[in-house]
């Protein structure tokens, strides 16, 4: 999921069951939706272990949470990591007196092991990965670009891309109407100018409300065909 701050990706959580859902959040940020603070409590083994947010920038202990959730905690059905390109920000600042370029190589391999990690568990789990975007080119010279923010030239070459990794990847919007003086939240599921991508005929519009339950409903009635 890529946007910009303040965008909706974080508010698209509002209508997932808290009690199937899992949050883990780098910045431990609160969510933006009325209740969230009853629903989505941090987790702490001793005072909250029934918490479902995990406060924790690190890869490594995001990928433990992911096979531990898929093999024992199976009435979890949704797990969204918020705030993804923290998990490199926060990585590189821990590290950063290190010389040299091998935590930029540290950082690639322990995403590539996160996403090929989140692509082999069980197939009634979806794990959304929230990112925020850059654009690159200048519509000129260059076709413009919007895609998933990374840091350093280094991660992305390793990478080829942040979205390659995934099978679907959409596109969160702010829309304001000046005239109406509305504001509305969408995801773009395909793009001529983004990195956003959705299977054909999954989705029939070309905006969908900001709402990862209608998503996940999307995505059961296309591929297990039983709607």
């Amino acid at each position: 999921m890529l946007g910009k701050s303040g965008s909706g990706k974080s508010t698209s959580l509002r209508n997932l069951n808290p009690k199937t859902t899992v949050l883990f959040s780098p910045l431990g940020k609160r969510l933006p939706f009325k209740g969230s603070d009853k629903n989505y409590t941090v987790y702490n083994k001793e005072k909250n272990p029934n918490g479902n947010v995990i406060v924790t920038s690190e890869s490594k202990k995001i990928n433990s949470w992911l096979k531990y959730i898929s093999s024992d905690l199976t009435h979890i059905k949704t797990v969204v990591i918020d705030d993804s390109v923290f998990l490199a920000a926060k990585e590189l600042d821990r590290r950063k007196d290190e010389k040299g370029y091998d935590k930029f190589s540290d950082i690639a391999h322990d995403f590539l092991v996160l996403s090929e990690t989140a692509n082999t568990l069980r197939d009634d789990l979806t794990i959304y990965f929230m990112y925020h975007v850059t654009t690159e080119g200048d519509g000129i010279l260059e076709a413009k670009t919007t895609k998933a923010l990374s840091y350093g030239k280094m991660i992305d070459e390793k990478l080829a891309s942040i979205e390659a990794q995934f099978e679907l990847v959409f596109l969160a919007e702010k829309i304001v109407d000046p005239v109406a003086n509305t504001i509305s939240y969408k995801f773009k599921t395909r793009d001529a100018y983004s990195t956003v991508k959705t299977p054909i005929g999954m989705f029939d519009e070309e905006r969908i409300d900001n709402d990862l339950n209608f998503i996940n409903e999307a995505m059961r009635c296309y591929y297990e065909d039983n709607c």
